[in-house]
C-alpha cells in the first residue's frame, strides 16, 4: 500500500496544481489513476499473449499472424472487461496496480 499511497499523493497533487480550472475532485483523480493502472495491466496482458505465441504451429503459416493478433486482442479484452477486474478498476483500490506489476 505504501506504493499506492506515494503515487496517489503525487497525482493529486499535481492535480491541483496543474488541473485548478477543471475543478477536479481528488476522489475523481485516485479513480482515474486506478482506472490507469489497470488499462495498462491489460494491454500487458495482449501483448504477453502476442509474444507468448510466437512459437504456435499452424496448418497454414499465412494465418499464424492473424491468429496472434486475433488471441492477443482477446485476452485483452477478457482481462479488462472481467467483472472482478472492472470492479478493482473503476474504485479507488491497490488492486489495479497490483495487476499492473503481476
Amino acid at each position: 500500500y505504501p506504493l499506492f499511497t506515494i503515487i496517489v499523493y503525487f497525482i493529486t497533487s499535481l492535480g491541483k496544481h496543474y488541473l485548478q480550472n477543471l475543478s477536479l475532485s481528488p476522489a475523481f483523480l485516485v479513480n482515474a489513476t486506478s482506472c490507469l493502472f489497470g488499462s495498462i495491466a491489460s494491454g500487458l496482458v495482449a501483448a504477453t499473449v502476442y509474444e507468448i505465441s510466437t512459437n504456435l504451429r499452424l496448418e497454414d503459416e499465412k494465418d499464424q499472424p492473424i491468429v496472434r493478433q486475433s488471441s492477443s486482442i482477446a485476452a485483452g479484452l477478457m482481462c479488462a472487461f472481467s467483472p472482478l477486474l472492472w470492479q478493482y478498476n473503476t474504485s479507488a483500490e491497490v488492486f489495479a496496480l497490483h495487476n499492473l506489476f503481476v
